[in-house]
Formats: C-alpha cells, structure tokens, sequence
C-alpha cells in the first residue's frame, strides 16, 4: 500500500507541473496586457512601462515562467 502512495505521489510532480503550464499559457493567451488592469484609462505612459518593466512582462516567455 506504501508503495502505491509513493507512486501516486512521484506521479503527481509532472501533473503539476503540466497544469502550470497550462494555465501560464492560458493567462497570456487573454487579449490584452494586466498593467492595463491595474491602471487607469488615463494613466500616463510611464507608469504602465515600469509596471511591465517591474512585473517582468518585457521578458520572453520562458523567462517569465521559469525566473519569476
């Protein structure tokens, strides 16, 4: 029966793992950027570059998932 969890258990890292995945990609799939979320319409230019600068969104992909 040990042997059962420990294997339910091992299997359980990739599943994870797959899931983030997913749903990173999911998150960046939506249309539009989240420093556009959290600032008003009429914020200036400058804000919503540190924000993307701050959050890391100027970043590739894989770093964004990997490194933050």
């Amino acid at each position: 029966m040990t042997n059962y969890i420990v294997r339910r258990l091992i299997m359980l890292i990739p599943v994870f793992i797959l899931c983030s995945m997913i749903i990173f990609l999911i998150l960046h799939l939506v249309p539009g950027n989240p420093v556009d979320n959290l600032l008003h319409p009429g914020s200036p230019i400058e804000a919503r570059e540190q924000l993307i600068k701050e959050y890391g969104l100027d970043k590739p992909i894989y770093q964004q998932y990997i490194f933050d």
